[in-house]
């Protein structure tokens, strides 16, 4: 996959990437998220895909489920 982008992106955003040469690199982002903030959005959509199920997510997530549910307890880092 060579056409790719950073979520949230609107409309102009999806449209440039789609139409990019393949030479061309997206500009950095402005604000990049933290390691923090990547790390709970990924376990945040795989738990979603689980349908909310702890047990589930934390076999895919290859960790403990008592870690897990420590994590979900906690807000998310900005």
């Amino acid at each position: 996959a060579d056409k790719y982008g950073q979520t949230p992106a609107d409309a102009d955003d999806v449209f440039a990437a789609l139409t990019r040469t393949a030479g061309e690199r997206a500009a950095p982002p402005e604000n990049p998220m933290s390691a923090d903030r990547v790390r709970w959005e990924h376990i945040q959509r795989v738990y979603e895909m689980c349908d909310r199920n702890v047990s589930e997510t934390a076999r895919r997530l290859n960790m403990h489920r008592r870690t897990l549910q420590r994590i979900l307890a906690k807000r998310a880092p900005r």
